[in-house]
């Protein structure tokens, strides 16, 4: 487990690049190592923890995934997820960013909202900058998700506040800052340990109510290790119809890592897909906490679109539709694309296609359509 306790002086650097740069040389990783970048403040650093080199969470998540994985401690005391915030983890932990983004990452853990709770003592993260949080966590997941290592990014509910030491607000984090992280993690489709739950009610995990004691920090790192090897979700595809595994505590789907609206069937356990492109899914695991898993990428093409489509008898057209609507020959090759406007009829706008049978897709349907 790597471990970035010493901080370097970044004040001579001009921006990420350059700090990046710093940190852009060859790992010398085996190729089939596992790269976990634990991004966070001082709970994830392990600030003030007696032998904190080998108690901190990170280095318990490493013991528990083994050989296979190689962790990264990127925490940062008293950092803020906030950009506007009094200790931003993008410029105050600037260099531990870029070593985070620079370990090039299959797996990204982010553990901060701690310290944006902060209203007092001169310090005015919230409630001034709260309508600021979900853009800024957004923006962090959106960084992480776009290098070229591709990381699934996991999102982390801090763990509970015991006390108002450090200027932490307990009621801001429970009812203001896990909700905010729940909105992130389900615009973006990424999944969420539930941290706030698996330590809340053991105010003794606690050394000084904000920070776990070593045996808290065995707890948080089995949750986090726990979450991980359980992502093994996967989608049962059969042609346009997509199934995500039972007993979910809730459904989200997604196409194009955009959330599928619910008058789409975007909150069950099953989708009819109506479009061509790549889907997931987000399934809830259980009623007493927020934990969420995050399927794998399924691909659904033009073909798994119209192919049960192609069996109906006779052709037929709808009479009834508007909007737009796309042809697909066959085969699945897309034909046209056409807008039909409310006061004309489907037919009237139809294209000048060679005669044959065609499929159309609209947001709500797919049939047959004949041209002669």
């Amino acid at each position: 487990m790597k471990n970035l306790r010493a901080k370097p002086d970044i004040s001579r650097f001009h921006g990420l690049a350059v700090i990046l740069a710093m940190f852009a040389i060859s790992s010398g990783h085996a190729a089939d190592t596992v790269h976990v970048s634990c991004v966070g403040n001082s709970i994830t650093d392990g600030t003030g923890l007696a032998g904190r080199d080998t108690a901190c969470y990170p280095v318990r998540l490493q013991q528990m995934l083994g050989p296979g994985y190689d962790v990264l401690n990127c925490g940062v005391a008293g950092a803020t997820m906030l950009k506007n915030g009094n200790k931003p983890y993008w410029t105050f932990g600037l260099a531990q960013l870029a070593a985070a983004m620079a370990f090039e990452p299959q797996v990204v853990i982010i553990e901060l909202g701690t310290n944006d709770s902060k209203s007092s003592g001169g310090v005015d993260n919230w409630p001034s900058h709260k309508d600021e949080f979900v853009g800024d966590y957004e923006a962090m997941v959106d960084t992480f998700a776009a290098l070229t290592s591709r990381p699934k990014v996991w999102a982390c509910y801090p763990t509970p506040a015991y006390s108002t030491a450090y200027l932490i607000d307990s009621m801001v984090l429970h009812y203001e800052i896990l909700p905010k992280i729940k909105t992130v993690v389900l615009n973006r489709g990424i999944p969420l340990i539930d941290l706030f739950a698996a330590m809340s009610n053991q105010p003794s995990l606690f050394a000084d109510g904000i920070h776990p004691t070593a045996a808290g920090y065995v707890i948080l790192a089995r949750k986090v290790f726990q979450m991980l090897t359980k992502d093994t979700l996967t989608i049962v595809q059969q042609k346009n119809r997509l199934e995500a595994p039972q007993n979910g505590a809730f459904y989200q789907w997604y196409w194009q890592d955009k959330p599928v609206a619910a008058l789409s069937g975007g909150t069950g356990q099953v989708l009819t897909a109506r479009d061509t492109g790549l889907y997931k899914v987000s399934v809830g695991q259980n009623a007493t906490t927020d934990d969420i898993l995050v399927s794998s990428v399924v691909h659904v093409g033009p073909p798994d679109l119209v192919s049960d489509v192609s069996r109906s008898a006779d052709p037929a057209v709808s009479r009834s539709v508007k909007g737009f609507v796309r042809l697909f020959r066959p085969n699945g090759e897309l034909a046209s694309s056409l807008f039909v406007p409310a006061t004309t009829s489907f037919e009237r706008t139809l294209p000048h296609c060679s005669p044959g049978v065609y499929f159309a897709i609209t947001e709500t349907s797919v049939f047959k359509v004949l041209i002669p």
